[in-house]
């Protein structure tokens, strides 16, 4: 099998897919934050500006402003994916 067959096809591509990542940052009272990032990027999309006093409220916020995350910036990051994807397969 060559290159070509194992490359999914160009073209729209399924949009993006996010998650919420809570993370341990500090040994103070409030030691949480939540991030929210697209799959296939290694920066945030969203991301705290407060710490949480647990996991589990940091989880909540996080999930909450995932559902709140304007439809715009997921079609942008879409948009960018598959800028992103068809350069990277044209330079092959």
């Amino acid at each position: 099998m060559n290159k070509l067959q194992m490359d999914p096809p160009v073209g729209p591509a399924a949009p993006p897919h996010f998650v919420v990542k809570v993370q341990h940052v500090t040994r103070t009272s409030s030691p949480w934050t939540w991030a929210i990032y697209e799959e296939a990027r290694g920066e945030p999309v969203r991301c705290s500006t407060r710490f949480y006093r647990s996991a589990e409220d940091a989880w909540a916020v996080g999930r909450a402003m995932l559902e709140r995350l304007p439809k715009p910036a997921i079609k942008a990051a879409s948009a960018q994916w598959n800028v992103a994807r068809a350069d990277d397969l044209a330079s092959n």
